[in-house]
């Protein structure tokens, strides 16, 4: 890139000291070796005979590296009989034979590559070398050590040739050590004491003689995210149903020795594990808000489901706490029964009502939409296995109602088949505009691979979700 941005500049000059308009009398290209130099030409817009114009190769060269081909691309002009010769100097990026992994001990090899692919990121080999796609790579990586209390490893790469512009992609990793929670407090907390809030934060704990067993004392984001979770929903659980955590403070402090600090320093030379006492001190803010409790419920809009059986979902009585956890769960599971009877567009609104005493008043308003039906069911990526024998697996005829319970079940049931994998790519499921169907694409890949791990919504349907996993 510091190549390409002299050129751009030299380029520049150059348009400036031209006085007289010049012709191109030859356009070469040199360097190249699996690429054709046909196909280059192809995105080359200046042309042989037209005038001279330094923009106009820039924005060549630039055309060129948009293609991700090239790690270096150089412009050299010389006089012609007649005019500019203009030779286009390429080098190809490396073709990616295999990749190595060094540092990893908290990680193994295997396990990596396994964790990369569950992140969504494949060690494709025998491509060509992609600078965003180490990227995502080293990102995936650092991101794998953070779930599991690394949160200072970096990672570097670098390539090794094995002849004719094949390379050995090399990602070194260095670990770092995980990070010990010391010290957890709460700020603004009234009703509840810090030890009776930290026992409830249930996986992520201060350092304790018996840290070592239970691993409830290394911070990753994910468990303390889980932990505030259990923290919001214990309050809820009691009627704080505005309880607010804000953002931490955080500060970590290195208690590693000088002594370790200078045997680390070799170690990391010969890419060995290294041993820091890295210690973590949280101060957690709380608002607590007020206590509340629950008062009279009542639906309105449900035309398919009676009173009787929203009540008998409904999961709290009268003077109860305002319990928003078992709340949200009732709303969830009212919409999965009403998707799976084809009203994809159900959604409930939650009218509140506040009484002297905070008790709250509720009322659930049903608007339940439309029936949707399957119109159409298409595949795609199916060359060799048939229509007809993946269809047998769909457990919905078009014309039939569209549940998404029998989605997802279908869904399952095809990638059980074993040799058509499903698992890489989204069901797309549209809308047939004015009317109460919808068309599905199921896109795969004809494979031997049992694994299945769905999970997203669609814009156009509010309130449904897809989720789906399996695996063999």
């Amino acid at each position: 890139m510091l190549r390409f941005r002299y050129i751009f500049l030299v380029l520049f000059v150059f348009c400036s000291l031209t006085v007289s308009a010049e012709i191109i009398e030859k356009i070469k290209v040199v360097g190249n070796t699996r690429i054709s130099t046909q196909s280059i030409l192809f995105r080359i817009k200046s042309q042989e005979g037209e005038e001279f114009d330094p923009d106009k190769i820039s924005k060549d060269i630039m055309r060129l590296w948009d293609l991700k081909v090239f790690s270096d691309i150089k412009v050299d002009v010389e006089e012609g009989k007649k005019g500019k010769i203009v030779i286009f100097a390429v080098k190809e990026r490396p073709i990616v034979k295999d990749y190595e992994f060094l540092g990893n001990h908290a990680v193994g090899p295997n396990s990596l590559i396994d964790k990369l692919k569950e992140k969504g990121v494949v060690l494709r080999k025998n491509s060509q070398l992609d600078y965003e796609e180490i990227a995502k790579i080293k990102k995936a990586i650092i991101d794998i050590y953070k779930d599991k209390g690394y949160q200072f490893t970096r990672v570097e790469h670098s390539y090794s040739s094995v002849g004719n512009n094949i390379v050995t992609l090399t990602f070194t990793i260095y670990e770092g050590s995980k990070v010990h929670v010391y010290k957890i407090e709460f700020e603004g907390n009234k009703v509840y004491s810090d030890k009776k809030l930290k026992r409830k934060m249930k996986k992520l704990k201060e350092h304790g003689i018996f840290s070592w067993i239970s691993a409830t004392d290394i911070y990753s984001e994910k468990k303390y995210n889980e932990a505030i979770e259990n923290l919001k929903k214990f309050y809820w659980k009691h009627g704080y149903k505005d309880v607010y955590v804000g953002e931490p403070k955080i500060e970590i402090k290195d208690f590693t020795s000088e002594k370790q600090k200078k045997k680390n320093k070799e170690r990391l030379k010969e890419h060995k594990k290294i041993k820091q006492d890295l210690r973590m001190f949280i101060k957690i803010p709380i608002h607590e808000g007020k206590q509340y409790f629950i008062g009279k419920v009542s639906f309105v809009g449900n035309k398919l489901l009676p009173d009787t059986y929203l009540v008998k979902k409904w999961d709290l009585d009268e003077g109860d706490p305002y319990n928003l956890d078992k709340i949200n769960k009732f709303v969830k599971d009212i919409s999965e029964t009403y998707n799976n009877f084809g009203y994809l567009q159900f959604t409930v609104e939650k009218i509140t009502k506040i009484r002297d005493g905070n008790i709250v008043d509720l009322t659930f308003k049903m608007n339940e939409g439309k029936r949707f039906y399957l119109n159409r069911l298409e595949f795609k990526g199916n060359d060799v296995t048939r229509d007809k024998v993946l269809r047998r697996e769909f457990l919905i005829p078009e014309g039939s109602v569209f549940r998404i319970d029998a989605f997802k079940n279908s869904l399952l049931k095809i990638n059980q088949l074993g040799f058509f994998d499903i698992s890489q790519h989204q069901p797309k499921v549209k809308l047939v505009p004015g009317e109460d169907k919808v068309n599905v694409v199921v896109e795969g890949e004809e494979s031997g691979v049992n694994e299945l791990n769905f999970g997203g919504g669609y814009s156009e349907f509010s309130g449904f979700f897809l989720q789906a996993s399996y695996s063999t």
